[in-house]
């Protein structure tokens, strides 16, 4: 259990910095505004990372083989 709650928030701690470089560099470069609620956009970030990582962990359980997970 330890290494599955370590795996997710690892990745959730990956999240916020890969969210926060992406806006930042379309603000800054393309001049693109950041229109709506940051709430929904972190909800949203979080919901598909949380979601992602799901569908991650499903295919990994599954596959008897490394070269299964890859195919």
């Amino acid at each position: 259990m330890t290494t599955l709650l370590s795996f997710v928030l690892a990745r959730l701690l990956l999240l916020v910095v890969e969210v926060g470089v992406l806006l930042a560099f379309g603000a800054w470069v393309f001049q693109v505004p950041v229109r709506g609620s940051m709430l929904d956009l972190a909800v949203l970030c979080v919901l598909g990372s949380l979601a992602f990582s799901a569908l991650g962990l499903l295919v990994a359980s599954r596959a008897q083989t490394i070269e299964a997970v890859s195919a």
